[in-house]
């Protein structure tokens, strides 16, 4: 394939009334007409990205490579983000093969493909399941997600191929009259609560090496999060959960999570820790220490709510930690894309030789910017690259 577009964190899905009503959806959702404005901006949002990318094909075939967050199993059910998928895919001819870097919210579609792979088709065929863990690295190429791929042929009656790799998916050209690296991941490991575990238990996994670390010791936990919560209900999203416990606490004496605290605390010291100091005046501070380290996470770039929207000195600082510490070649000349903090970027790491871009993010969110997209345009065959700045 020698035409490449990438772009990054879609949501698809995130169309329920609800959301909508409080002001958030995705731009590429199919959308009901109830909702006049939320319509009209994602059809034409469609509509503008469909042009686009017909114009950059010119009547070849197209690879798309979505960064992370394709689909948003957090506030979405499977079926739905897979409606949208089909309506976006249906809009776009030119795209014979979807390369879909899994992402957080997303996430439970690599899991699905894994379990597929490793224990259902093998015990269908009378075999047992492969031994290790569910939870991998693929390789820089990535995996064909047969079923997936087997979805969007038959609803689109035309052949589609989808391509799973996490977290990075790779490949190296000619360009310009010298090797060059094409780098594709999400960016949710670059730093916060996944990099913290990762790092915490990295001394236990020395046989991989640090993006496989990642990769494996974080997929439990995105699982628990942004998949297994939604599947309990349409308002037992991750986020709303998460808005729902900080709301809680910012409520002060009359906080549900404030009295749990103080039980936990009568628990682990009924008889105080320092002499001389009143038991009762010990639990106070405890409490209080507790709930100022709970709140803390509301405001910290590192907390799973705030990691969206991250300045972009810290985003930078992160990524460029994130290079160093997977062994990323800094000479090799490289085109890195990424996202997930929904921030659209573009800069050179300093001293290396990889431009990287932040390709941001097509979802409506209150009280927050309005979104910043990027299309990252790669033509192999002709040596060009290009990014697309203007929101859609």
């Amino acid at each position: 394939m020698a035409k490449y577009v990438a772009i990054s964190d879609l949501h698809l899905g995130q169309n329920k009334a609800d959301n909508i009503r409080g002001g958030q959806f995705c731009t590429l959702s199919q959308i009901s007409a109830e909702f006049v404005d939320a319509h009209n901006t994602a059809r034409q949002t469609l509509g503008a990205l469909a042009d686009r990318i017909a114009a950059f094909a010119g009547g070849d075939d197209v690879t798309l490579v979505v960064v992370g967050d394709l689909l948003d199993l957090s506030l979405a059910f499977m079926r739905e983000s897979l409606v949208d998928l089909l309506g976006l895919l249906q809009r776009l001819p030119s795209v014979s093969e979807l390369v879909y870097v899994i992402g957080n919210h997303d996430h439970h579609v690599w899991c699905l493909h894994s379990e597929w792979e490793r224990s259902v088709v093998r015990m269908q065929r009378g075999e047992l399941p492969l031994s290790g863990s569910l939870y991998h690295a693929t390789s820089h190429d990535g995996e064909r997600h047969d079923v997936l791929s087997k979805l969007c042929s038959a609803q689109l009656n035309r052949p589609v191929q989808i391509t799973c790799a996490y977290p990075t998916y790779a490949f190296e050209h000619v360009y310009a009259g010298q090797r060059t690296r094409f780098h594709f991941t999400h960016g949710h490991l670059f730093g916060g609560l996944y990099t913290a575990i990762s790092t915490i238990l990295s001394q236990r996994l020395v046989e991989y090496d640090a993006e496989q670390v990642s990769a494996t010791v974080n997929a439990p936990l995105i699982e628990l999060v942004y998949w297994s919560m939604s599947q309990a209900g349409d308002r037992l999203g991750a986020d709303g959960l998460l808005e729902q416990v900080y709301a809680d606490i910012q409520d002060g004496g009359n906080s549900d999570v404030r009295e749990l605290v103080a039980q936990a605390v009568d628990e682990l010291i009924p008889d105080g820790i320092i002499d001389g100091i009143p038991d009762r005046l010990e639990r106070w501070m405890a409490v209080k220490a507790v709930m100022h380290a709970i709140k803390k996470t509301e405001s910290s770039p590192a907390s799973i709510s705030q990691d969206r929207h991250a300045e972009l000195v810290t985003t930078r600082e992160n990524l460029e930690a994130w290079i160093h510490r997977v062994g990323i070649d800094t000479q090799t000349p490289t085109f890195l894309a990424y996202g997930h903090t929904h921030v659209a970027d573009e800069w050179v790491v300093p001293d290396t030789s990889i431009r990287s871009y932040n390709l941001g993010s097509w979802l409506v969110e209150p009280n927050n910017p309005p979104p910043q997209q990027q299309l990252l345009l790669i033509d192999v065959a002709a040596g060009r690259v290009s990014v697309d700045l203007e929101s859609l």
